[in-house]
């Protein structure tokens, strides 16, 4: 299925069956907001509630596209992430395999009780392309994932003083990067508060970096 950005809204439930693919959309013009102008993930959310994605088919951002491609410096205006949730509380993402972004994989920022069970994340196909950003979060659980990526592999960020990331844990997971497989920062103006880290496998990546 080939699609263009989607807005979740609370009490939302996803499922993908076996062998279904959503691939996204090459046409940037896509990912700019009609409204705000702003640029756009595939799938976003922004200050619902209780969202689940979930089964065993695949998202692919198309990350690859000549339409996505940086030729003047490190700009990611044009390359949209495969996942953005902003404030947003009881989502639950699990089963599913997350590839090809044009930049980040999955950002979650000022997210509360969000569970990450079971992923698998390969991206290795532009710039930027990290696998797990988790931004003034509270109450993260990710478990059970195996991450590919050419940029770093689980982030923790904190891109404001308003708020910090406390209360994540990240276990029984394989990480593997061509940059950092757990990394707190670079953004750290809040800070990071009960960060519990267990039963992870850091090992070389599949692909060559991307640099």
């Amino acid at each position: 299925y080939y699609i263009g950005p989607l807005k979740l809204l609370s009490n939302t439930s996803i499922e993908l069956s076996d062998f279904v693919v959503l691939k996204g959309s090459t046409d940037t013009i896509d990912y700019k907001c009609p409204v705000t102008g702003k640029k756009l993930a595939l799938l976003n959310a922004d200050g619902a509630n209780y969202i689940r994605i979930s089964g065993h088919g695949i998202i692919d951002g198309n990350g690859d596209a000549i339409q996505f491609k940086t030729f003047n410096g490190d700009k990611r205006d044009h390359r949209p992430n495969l996942l953005v949730f902003n404030e947003s509380s009881h989502i639950e993402i699990r089963d599913l395999t997350l590839k090809n972004s044009a930049a980040w994989m999955q950002h979650y920022y000022k997210c509360k009780d969000l569970r990450l069970f079971n992923l698998t994340v390969y991206n290795h196909v532009n710039m930027n392309n990290y696998g797990i950003d988790i931004d003034n979060c509270y109450d993260v659980v990710v478990s059970g994932g195996i991450v590919d990526s050419d940029d770093d592999a689980f982030c923790l960020k904190s891109t404001d003083n308003e708020g910090i990331c406390q209360n994540i844990t990240l276990t029984n997971c394989i990480l593997a990067s061509n940059c950092n497989a757990i990394k707190l920062g670079t953004e750290s103006l809040g800070g990071f508060k009960q960060i519990a880290i267990s039963s992870v496998s850091i090992k070389k990546t599949s692909a060559r970096s991307f640099w």
